[in-house]
Order: C-alpha cells, then structure tokens, then sequence
C-alpha cells in the first residue's frame, strides 16, 4: 500500500510539473476590460492596445508579438463584476519576457500580469510570499522561483509547506 500510495504521489508531481511545462510560455492578465461578443480575435486586438497604452510597447513591437492563443477564462459573469482574466499563450518565450519586463508600468494602477501556474504551485508559492516578503524587509536577497523560495542562494524550506514540493 505505502509503494502504490508513494507512486501515486510521484505521477501527480509529476502530471504537474508536465503541465506547468505546458503553460511556460503563457502570462495572465487582469482587470483588463471586456467588450461585448469578444472574440479571440478581438482578445488579440485589446492585449495589443493594452500593451501599448499601459505597457508602454511601441506600436510596431506590440505587433511583432506572436501570440498562439488569446481568450478570456471562466464564465462570463451575469453581472457587471469584474472583467475575466485574459490568458495569452506567446509563440516565443523571449517574448513572453519582454511583456512581463514591462509590468512595473502597471504599479499603482488595477492591472496585473501574472505567470500562468497550475493550482498546486500558485498554492505553495501563495504560502511561500510572506516569507518573501518578510526576509526582503529584512534586506536580505530573496527570490521566489517556480515554487521555491531561495534566501541570500540557500534554498528555504518553511514547515508549513507541503515537503513533496520537488
């Protein structure tokens, strides 16, 4: 029973570090307004001017970008609520980090550029941010890395984080 339940364990880490692979090259965006009969089409075209206007891109390198897939996630809510986050998947990587390069345009306003996790790590690194936060304060040099956190290059491993984190 302790082989099959250890097995078990290592095909779900591994299912996510699969599909985190996946999602490498693909970047949320939040609180960007929705229009009416969105299309993935029409997604293309609002990340664009989105990323001109708040990114602060040049038209011509905004349109340089290549996207493979660009659509809204979740349900469209009956409400005027808040907009559903815009998913962008980027045909190149280094393109990918030259967006989110860009995102210190965003402080101080509502929008936000996230990287795309499966639930399982955005939940460990979700656990792992106010260590971050605090050793940062302490002026220590902290980076928080997939879903590890490392402080002054040792890696940190708190107890109340799951010990199956690879």
């Amino acid at each position: 029973m302790k082989a099959l339940l250890k097995q078990a364990e290592e095909e779900k880490q591994r299912a996510i570090k699969l599909e985190s692979h996946s999602r490498r090259n693909n970047l949320n965006f939040f609180n960007i307004p929705e229009q009416e009969d969105e299309t993935a089409i029409k997604s293309k075209s609002i990340l664009r001017n989105f990323m001109e206007v708040w990114l602060k891109l040049n038209k011509e390198d905004a349109n340089d970008i290549l996207f493979e897939r660009v659509h809204r996630v979740g349900k469209p809510s009956a409400s005027e609520g808040k907009p559903r986050p815009l998913i962008t998947k980027f045909t190149f990587h280094r393109d990918k980090e030259f967006v989110l390069s860009k995102a210190k345009n965003l402080r101080g306003t509502d929008f936000a550029i996230a990287r795309d996790f499966p639930e399982e790590i955005v939940d460990k690194r979700r656990r792992l941010v106010p260590f971050l936060k605090d050793t940062k304060e302490n002026g220590q040099d902290a980076k928080l890395i997939y879903n590890k956190l490392y402080i002054n290059g040792q890696r940190f491993r708190p107890q109340t984080v799951s010990t199956s984190d690879q």
